[in-house]
């Protein structure tokens, strides 16, 4: 096999999940606006916003391709959790949107561990790092805000560019932004189809990873597939990347 030179990495999920929670953050807009409720009351009905975004995703993953169908899953999801945790209909609206757009800051999120160490000793052995995500506008603002900006060469969100994962053009366009060869460059992502299944398609070794620490989305909702490579921490890319350079 060729040795590496370009790794490819999802985002969410990934390099990083909500900070603290969603409920977290929910509760910080929803107190702004006059409501009492902790983290708690909105954590609480994250699994039927989980089995929400499943449904959708399987009647259609192409909303990913659009920031205003994107959007529009987000703000549903959100609406229906304020619905459940009480909120008046009335202020779910303007109360919605602010959620949406909160996700759009640095502060909403954290890496997990390891990664900008590990980003870090990629880049000092010469290999070229990309972020392909299924994701909104501004994924590079959040990037950048966590302190991956120095280290990255390409961040590709789907909504910015029109394609989304598993579609195999989004993985050839990240392939020519980086003028990278498939069969020198690894994906690195927690989705069986859309990182696993989609990298595959055009020639990229796929890594799948399953954090040990709990994330935003039901792990009961991967597999694993036989003969791919598993991991439970970005690190654990590091000797995978240097068994292919010997």
């Amino acid at each position: 096999m060729n040795p590496i030179k370009t790794v490819f990495f999802d985002a969410g999920n990934t390099l990083l999940c909500p900070y603290p929670s969603v409920g977290t953050t929910m509760a910080r807009i929803v107190n702004e606006a006059g409501f009492l409720h902790s983290a708690q009351d909105f954590d609480e009905h994250m699994p039927a916003f989980y089995d929400y975004y499943a449904h959708v995703y399987e009647q259609d993953e192409s909303f990913w391709s659009e920031h205003e169908r994107q959007q529009k899953m987000w703000v549903d999801g959100y609406s229906m959790v304020l619905k459940r945790a009480g909120i008046p209909p009335e202020s779910i609206e303007e109360i919605v949107n602010d959620i949406y757009n909160a996700f759009d800051e640095a502060e909403a999120w954290k890496l997990f561990d390891g990664v900008e160490d590990t980003f870090a000793e990629l880049k000092s052995q010469g290999i070229r790092i990309g972020i392909i995500s299924n994701w909104g506008r501004g994924l590079d603002v959040i990037l950048a805000g966590l302190g991956l900006a120095p280290y990255t060469d390409c961040v590709i969100a789907s909504a910015e560019v029109g394609m989304h994962k598993p579609q195999p053009q989004i993985f050839e366009y990240a392939l020519g932004q980086l003028d990278a060869h498939p069969s020198s460059s690894l994906h690195v992502g927690d989705h069986i189809i859309a990182d696993v299944e989609g990298s595959a398609r055009v020639g990229i070794t796929p890594v799948l990873i399953s954090h040990e620490e709990k994330t935003m989305f039901d792990p009961t909702t991967r597999s694993y597939a036989e003969g791919v490579q598993c991991i439970s921490s970005v690190p654990e890319v590091l000797p995978i990347v240097s068994a292919r350079m010997l």
